[in-house]
């Protein structure tokens, strides 16, 4: 499948998404962040404050929770919830959009300017997207965890990225495999594949190589 990014479409995907994070992330609803915070927490790995991933942590935590995470007892994500009650169709069209968007694992293959080649390491498409920001130190062979959006007839990538160490994607490519056999869910693979990743980081004497061969595990 093959897709561009308009820089207008990246560009409204990404205010509405931080309009919502503004008002469903407002004090006035610390409790349901909190709880929505550790529920994330507990499918990928908890991460602190001082901890050299909390900004990233955060960033991708907050586009989970207002385009993915159930509101309180509604059923819908807030994008949907947004949505249902929106009357401008246009804002009605980018909030479907956020909420239909699919989070993925994928390897790059190849970058260009203003265009990057990857595949879906789960659902195995393969997508060309247009992306003009500059993804400093993005290179062929990354596996990145990020969201694909399908808008205005293109395919637009997330405001987050998260990236796995070097040389790891064989190990995640069986580890897919497992999860897969295992009946995880793809939501629930790349949650797990994510707590892997921190434990990787935190245990850095060993090869992170190993430590995904291993599934975590420090000694086989």
């Amino acid at each position: 499948m093959a897709g561009g990014q308009s820089t207008s479409g990246a560009a409204i995907l990404g205010a509405l998404s931080k309009e919502l994070i503004s008002q469903y992330g407002a004090h006035l609803h610390d409790d349901e962040v909190t709880k929505a915070r550790d529920s994330y927490s507990d499918s990928r790995g908890r991460v602190f404050e001082d901890d050299e991933e909390w900004e990233s942590f955060t960033s991708a935590f907050l586009e989970w929770y207002v385009v993915e995470r159930s509101w309180k007892d509604e059923g819908l994500c807030p994008a949907l919830l947004a949505a249902s009650s929106e009357h401008d169709e246009g804002k009605r069209a980018v909030l479907l959009a956020l909420a239909s968007g699919q989070r993925s694992l994928v390897e790059i293959r190849k970058l260009g300017k203003n265009r990057i080649d990857l595949v879906d390491l789960i659902g195995k498409g393969a997508f060309s997207v247009r992306e003009d920001r500059s993804l400093v130190g993005m290179n062929v062979g990354d596996v990145v965890e990020l969201r694909l959006y399908g808008f205005q007839d293109v395919v637009s990538l997330g405001r987050t990225f998260v990236y796995h160490p070097a040389g790891v994607g064989s190990a995640i490519v069986s580890l897919i495999e497992k999860y897969q056999g295992e009946g995880l869910s793809r939501s629930e693979s790349i949650d797990r594949l994510a707590a892997l990743r921190l434990r990787s980081q935190r245990y850095r004497h060993v090869p992170a190589v190993r430590m995904y061969e291993n599934d975590g595990e420090l000694e086989r």
